[in-house]
């Protein structure tokens, strides 16, 4: 797939991973000419109109969540039957790698990630924003931005 145009605009650079909602791809926005993550949405999640309802009123409110742990979220966009995501590209090792690379972590590092992890959910709680898909390869830069720079 790295190549493919994906709705005119979007040139695949790489599948970074899978999730319970869809697989997210890093691609180049052609048309701003910069790196986004773009994640496709299930098709079994997108035939319900409710659910896809209930992902434009919680991306209204997740793009004005502006955090240094948080990822930017742009669009909620459909190309035919496919509905998909464009949120902001974090270059990085995902959590879930890091771990196993790190093989233990010490007290420090895991406090650090976590405080981390719960400043970034806390500013989203304040707007209502509730994370329904996160999980180790979610928080790929989520925490990286704070750590690498300490």
């Amino acid at each position: 797939m790295p190549g493919a145009t994906f709705a005119g605009r979007y040139q695949v650079i790489e599948e970074l991973g899978e999730g319970g909602m869809g697989k997210v791809f890093r691609v180049l926005d052609k048309k701003l000419n910069e790196e986004v993550a773009l994640k496709v949405i299930k098709p079994e999640i997108a035939m319900d109109h409710k659910t896809l309802e209930r992902f434009s009123n919680e991306l209204k409110i997740a793009r004005k969540i502006v955090h240094k742990n948080v990822g930017r979220m742009y669009e909620l966009m459909e190309e035919g039957d496919t509905h998909f995501i464009t949120m902001e590209y974090v270059a990085g090792e995902d959590l879930k790698s890091f771990i196993k690379r790190s093989n233990k972590l010490s007290l420090g590092t895991a406090l650090s990630i976590a405080m981390q992890v719960c400043d970034g959910l806390a500013e989203a709680h304040e707007l209502g924003v509730v994370h329904r898909d996160y999980g180790y390869s979610t928080l790929a830069g989520l925490w990286l931005r704070t750590w690498l720079a300490s």
